[in-house]
Parts: structure tokens; sequence; C-alpha cells
């Protein structure tokens, strides 16, 4: 998974016993939308996770596309769909 390094690092006690210990590095950034969304669901007690998912969802989100009682609330939420299935259209048909 991109964004996902892990590291083993071996700690010694005082009376010689040895254990190895698994050490995460986690860049979120690094990760796709969907990495992130899996990655999330399998590990939510990861706080920091959730704040970056719940980052990535706000900078997606779009504005107000129209207000209740604008004249033409009916064609503005039709071109806002047909934006979106061309948009969508276009990622998916790409090799």
């Amino acid at each position: 998974m991109a964004g996902y390094d892990e590291e083993i690092e071996a700690e010694i006690t005082p009376d010689g016993e040895v254990f190895l210990v698994l050490m995460s590095q986690i860049d979120y950034a690094a990760m796709s939308d969907q990495e992130l969304k899996q990655y999330f669901l399998a590990h939510r007690e990861d706080e920091v996770a959730f704040q970056a998912y719940l980052e990535r969802r706000r900078q997606r989100s779009s504005g107000v596309i129209a207000k209740v009682g604008d004249p033409d609330f009916d064609a503005k939420i039709e071109a806002a769909i047909q934006q979106k299935l061309q948009s969508h259209q276009a990622t998916t048909e790409r090799p």
C-alpha cells in the first residue's frame, strides 16, 4: 500500500532479553483516496487517519449547486448530475 512503511526495531532489556518491535511510518498524503479509506476502515482506532480522511472529504466537497426557491433549481441540479456522470465516465474509460 502506498504511503505505508514498516520497520522492525530490536529492543534489549537490561537482563538481555530481545524484543522485536514493528514500527509503522504512515504517510496518509501518499495514499490514494481509496487506499486511505481502506486503511481507515481497517484501523478505526487511528484518529490521525480519521482526520486525514475527513480533510480529504472536505477538500473534495463541492459548494451549493442551487438553493431552494431558485427558479433554475431543476436545470442546475440536472446540469450538476450530467457533469458528475461525464466526469465519472472519463475516469473509468482510461486504460
